[in-house]
């Protein structure tokens, strides 16, 4: 809520995740209480003809009006909180016994859960550290993975530092390959051509671990040919365990990859059977999010609205002068999105570099030409054909490509 001055009111904060959501979802609430009541106050009228009808109908078109108008606001608060919680349960190292005080005991129990999980890949060669590697294929319900593919390895040496990390990491890469890869089910056109998640957890239990190993267990490994890595090392002697395991916002075809969640999941169920410890709150890693947990819901929404108008207005004087500057057939990248002109129109697709490699890009593809207009100053926008989208979408990543950017389209890297 907004005074008279300006002010805004101090409470909910943003660390009050739930209360914060409750409130921006209290139209679609409203309606499905309305629902409630008439159902119990009276369930033997016909609802049309009553008061209780008309104010659940008037609430119903309210409530699909605020979600459809709201919907990237929605989507953006959902993706920040997500962010919150999972942060809350993040550890730079997580303290627990419940598995046990020696390396024995650890991977035994350990080794119970990756048997209930997965199949047994053969492991050949004679490297002894490697106790275990285990794998499951499994389907997406979604057109944006075909095939799920998880694999895990559970290795166990005295005493870990970096040299001996870099060589049971390499060694289980090469044995990972040799497991076959998944085949899409009952899939067929493009649910087949969908690129593939594929995910990678490797556990390495010790007795001892080097402190420059405790930083990079908090590192995603990128070893070639298996996706995404994610390492777990416990240091058995004393209850420690050093992994990344916090979710990542992800919808499909949009923002994020599915393999760091598969990856997380599969290693809360495999070593802390489901539950991650959330003792220990000196050790959380300082906030990745740049907004203030501290900061009032009411003011995130008016910034938010603030920053959301003029970017809307950043861009749409970015297209005009793409309009005019163009010529037909030209792609220049703009800083708001990439724009390709095609006769006297331009099409317009949104970039998201990685936080890691600036090179590699997230693209979303704007469904609407932007069109010169005489009278105003912004351009027009007009509905696009899905032929004409994907014409320009592909001209767009040939010049991104030639321009030495990766594109990252639905989790395939071209």
């Amino acid at each position: 809520m907004i005074g008279e001055e300006g002010r805004c009111v101090k409470f909910p904060k943003l660390k009050h995740t739930v209360l914060c959501q409750f409130l921006q979802l209290i139209p679609a609430i409203l309606w499905v209480f309305v629902l409630i009541v008439m159902a119990i106050v009276a369930p033997d009228q016909k609802p049309l003809f009553t008061v209780g009808g008309i104010l659940f109908i008037g609430t119903g078109v309210f409530a699909i009006w605020y979600l459809l108008h709201n919907y990237m606001f929605l989507m953006v608060t959902d993706a920040l909180f997500n962010g919150i919680r999972q942060w809350r349960v993040d550890r730079e190292e997580y303290i627990t016994h419940r598995n046990g005080t020696s390396r024995q005991e650890v991977q035994r129990r350990i080794l119970r859960r990756c048997r209930r999980w997965g199949r047994d890949a053969a492991i050949t060669g004679t490297d002894t550290r490697i106790v275990c590697l285990r794998y499951r294929h499994s389907q997406s319900p979604t057109v944006f993975y075909s095939v799920v593919e998880k694999r895990l390895a559970l290795c166990s040496v005295p005493h870990l530092d970096r040299e001996i990390y870099g060589e049971i990491t390499r060694r289980v890469c090469s044995q990972i390959r040799k497991i076959p890869d998944g085949r899409p089910l009952f899939k067929i056109g493009a649910e087949r051509r969908a690129p593939v998640a594929q995910m990678l957890v490797i556990i390495i239990l010790a007795d001892s671990v080097d402190d420059t190993v405790k930083a990079l267990a908090r590192n995603k490994l990128s070893l070639p040919g298996t996706g995404y890595a994610l390492p777990c090392v416990v240091e058995c002697s004393t209850g420690k365990y050093y992994t990344d395991c916090t979710k990542e916002y992800y919808l499909a075809g949009m923002m994020g990859r599915p393999e760091k969640n598969y990856a997380a999941d599969l290693t809360r169920k495999t070593v802390f059977g489901g539950k991650l410890p959330r003792e220990n709150t000196a050790a959380r890693p300082s906030s990745p999010l740049e907004k203030d947990l501290e900061q009032s819901f009411w003011e995130y929404i008016r910034d938010w609205k603030k920053e959301s108008r003029e970017g809307n207005e950043q861009f749409e004087r970015e297209a005009g002068r793409m309009l005019e500057r163009l010529s037909d057939g030209q792609v220049r990248m703009g800083k708001h999105a990439v724009y390709c002109k095609m006769g006297k129109r331009v099409a317009c697709c949104a970039f998201l570099p990685d936080e890691e490699d600036d090179k590699l890009l997230s693209l979303i593809m704007d469904d609407k030409w932007e069109l010169p207009r005489k009278m105003k100053e912004y351009p027009l926008r007009r509905k696009m054909k899905p032929a004409e989208k994907e014409a320009a979408f592909r001209r767009i990543k040939m010049w991104l490509i030639a321009e030495g950017y990766r594109i990252e389209d639905d989790g395939a890297e071209e």
